[in-house]
């Protein structure tokens, strides 16, 4: 059932499935975004027809994904159920690196923490040395958390520099590597890999969860070892050129 959350999960299945799996991914994504959800605002948001989307939301249902949440007061008609995810449903591991350490923790897809937040202290090193003890941090709170590891679904990894979040690549920091720094900590954990400039992941924060939710455009500084600056334009992380 965790296909539908994991990217590149659709290679070996037919046309069909794939658009199943495409709408699946929409509601999940929905939901995590939008808090508890009707099946008819699901369907208005990604665009699918409501039949279409309660088959969808029945069958995550079934598969443990999603719960009914109860229904939602109306001035007339019959009260809609809304949905909402199990806080069980999936977890990501995040991982941040500062100037003079490293921190690392699980959330589950409340955005709840799963675990405390560990931080290592080492100095930052654009070198494969350092990247080899990322990969390590890593591993260890894999292999220590009492997560089940089939749940996890990614890694989120937040860094300063020029970073090409589609490519995968911080064009500040390479560690004398020839690849992009998510393909090779793909490979190492077979997990998708999703690496963003730190200011961009507090902008984020703010707007799904902060004080910027609901706000079209808004400026987030991060004051750290550095200076970052996090735009929202439109309701939407702006990346630059």
């Amino acid at each position: 059932m965790l296909t539908y959350l994991k990217t590149g999960s659709t290679a070996s299945i037919s046309g069909v499935e794939k658009k199943k799996h495409r709408s699946m991914q929409k509601i999940i994504r929905h939901i995590f975004l939008h808090g508890d959800s009707t099946c008819n605002d699901i369907a208005r948001h990604i665009k699918l027809s409501v039949p279409s989307v309660q088959t969808n939301i029945n069958e995550l249902t079934s598969d443990g994904l999603i719960k009914v949440n109860g229904p939602r007061q109306s001035s007339g008609g019959r009260p809609a159920n809304t949905y909402v995810l199990n806080k069980e449903s999936f977890y990501i591991l995040c991982f941040t690196v500062c100037r003079h350490d490293v921190s690392l923790t699980f959330i589950n897809s409340h955005l709840e923490l799963q675990s405390d937040i560990i931080v290592h202290d080492i100095a930052f090193k654009d070198d494969s040395t350092y990247l080899e003890e990322i990969c390590k941090y890593i591993k260890n709170l894999i292999d220590t958390s009492k997560i089940d590891a089939n749940r996890i679904i990614g890694i989120g990894l937040a860094m300063p520099g020029a970073i090409n979040a589609q490519e995968g690549i911080n064009y500040s920091y390479t560690f004398e590597q020839d690849e992009a720094l998510t393909d090779l900590l793909e490979r190492r954990f077979n997990l998708p890999v999703f690496l963003e400039n730190d200011a961009n992941v507090l902008a984020k924060a703010e707007l799904w969860q902060g004080h910027a939710r609901g706000k079209k455009n808004a400026l987030v500084i991060l004051v750290s070892w550095g200076i970052g600056l996090g735009l929202i334009i439109n309701g939407k992380i702006y990346q630059g050129s």
